[in-house]
C-alpha cells in the first residue's frame, strides 16, 4: 500500500512540475509576442512618421512646381489638395477591401506566427 502511494505522489508531484512549466511557457510566449507586436509598432510608427515627412515636402514641392504651370501660387496648393482629397474619397469608399482587412490580416499572422529560434 504504501509503495502504491508513494507512486501517486510522485505522479501528482511530475503532474505539478509539467503544469508549473506549462505555465511558464505560456508566460513567455505571451512576453514575446507583446514585445514583437509592441517592437512592429513603434518601428512601423518610426518609420511612417519618416514617410510622411518626406510626404509633406514632396506635396509642397509639387504645388509650387505645378503653380509655376498656373502663375499663381494657390492653384498649384489647390490641385495637390484635391489629388489628395480624390484619394481620401477611393480610401474612404473602399476602407474594408484597402485598409481593415489587409492590416486585420497582418495583426493575426502576428499573433499567431510561430518563431522557430533553433
Amino acid at each position: 500500500m504504501q509503495q502504491e502511494k508513494n507512486k501517486v505522489d510522485e505522479v501528482v508531484e511530475h503532474l505539478e512540475n509539467y503544469l508549473d512549466t506549462q505555465q511558464q511557457i505560456t508566460k513567455l510566449t505571451i512576453a514575446e509576442k507583446t514585445s514583437i507586436i509592441g517592437a512592429s509598432l513603434l518601428s512601423g510608427f518610426i518609420i511612417g512618421a519618416l514617410f510622411l515627412l518626406v510626404f509633406l515636402f514632396a506635396s509642397i514641392a509639387l504645388a509650387f512646381y505645378l503653380s509655376t504651370f498656373f502663375e499663381k501660387a494657390y492653384t498649384g496648393f489647390l490641385l495637390v489638395t484635391g489629388i489628395y482629397f480624390f484619394i481620401g474619397i477611393i480610401l474612404l469608399l473602399f476602407r474594408k477591401s484597402l485598409l481593415l482587412t489587409p492590416f486585420t490580416n497582418s495583426f493575426i499572422k502576428n499573433i499567431l506566427k510561430e518563431n522557430n529560434h533553433e
